[in-house]
């Protein structure tokens, strides 16, 4: 058997897999028809899951099933879902993060989450987008609600909560979805509680924020921080010539020297961070023009 026979054989996971939640199991519906998204749902008891592929099964809207034990550990559901094979890795080609700002649509994106879902009640709490004009405190609101609402949800509340990876982009869109009205008492004041932040796409989250803000630098806003360069070393007096090295050394610097820089530009100019609903976070250019010295005075410690 050649290379190429091997890897067509080899036990696939999703394409776009679910995020896995520790101490739950999954399953995931995924169609290879166009644009219909996947989705996603999460229980205590495997038999529960295994009660709703039965059910999905017979709608005949998806191509296969992922029921997931652990993190690296699977079983496929063929359409029918009868027992296809067992997965123990994740052998998958990652959806690749768009540099490009794209114009999304969250009304789209419900549209399309209450037509699979088949429940019309349903409503977005988060959406994580994985492209350069996306919101990086939506994709750390997008892990904290994974933490805080459906890893602690109880059994009646875990029935209401979705999962759906979105197909109408090129890149990555995932949301989750909920009736917020069939959940219980308690969870519905655990949503409404963040529902500001969750609205304005304010963090809520501060560190780990900080963190996913610095992987978005460094990953798909590259071009962004190299222009930021430009207005912190015009701050601190460099010349031309000076900052063409500064913004040189960014871009060719090793992955893990450019994280800690970014961290590093976060903390010194966190204070003017500016927050718009679902877009990419910026820097206030008054803030820069008054602290950017601090960012770059010590670079060659930093970026090599």
């Amino acid at each position: 058997m050649n290379t190429a026979d091997q890897q067509n054989n080899s036990p696939k996971w999703a394409p776009r897999p679910a995020p896995f939640l520790n101490g739950l199991h999954s399953l995931q519906a995924v169609s290879n028809q166009g644009l219909v998204p996947d989705v996603t749902i999460y229980r205590n008891e495997v038999e529960e899951l295994e009660k709703c592929l039965r059910k999905l099964a017979r709608q005949g809207v998806h191509d296969h099933f992922f029921l997931r034990h652990s993190e690296h550990r699977a079983t496929r559901y063929d359409d029918k879902g009868r027992l296809s094979e067992q997965l123990t890795q994740s052998a998958y080609i990652p959806t690749i993060a768009s540099e490009e700002v794209l114009q999304t649509s969250r009304k789209a994106m419900i549209e399309d989450a209450r037509t699979i879902i088949g429940d019309q009640s349903v409503s977005l709490i988060v959406c994580a987008e994985d492209h350069s004009g996306a919101s990086a405190a939506d994709l750390s609101n997008f892990v904290i609600i994974c933490r805080r609402m459906i890893m602690e949800a109880d059994n009646a509340d875990l029935a209401r909560f979705f999962v759906v990876d979105h197909k109408i982009w090129p890149c990555r869109i995932t949301g989750i979805y909920a009736d917020i009205g069939a959940l219980t008492e308690t969870m519905q004041n655990t949503f409404l509680e963040r529902y500001k932040w969750l609205s304005q796409s304010w963090p809520l989250n501060i560190r780990h924020h900080a963190e996913t803000l610095a992987e978005r630098f460094v990953n798909v806003r590259s071009s962004y921080v190299t222009n930021l360069l430009c207005e912190c070393g015009r701050a601190d007096g460099m010349s031309d010539e000076m900052i063409l090295t500064l913004q040189s050394k960014w871009m060719l610097s090793s992955p893990g020297a450019r994280y800690r820089f970014a961290q590093h530009l976060i903390e010194a100019l966190k204070d003017g961070l500016a927050y718009a609903p679902f877009e990419a976070e910026i820097f206030e250019e008054s803030f820069v023009e008054i602290h950017g010295a601090a960012v770059v005075r010590d670079y060659r410690q930093i970026l090599h």
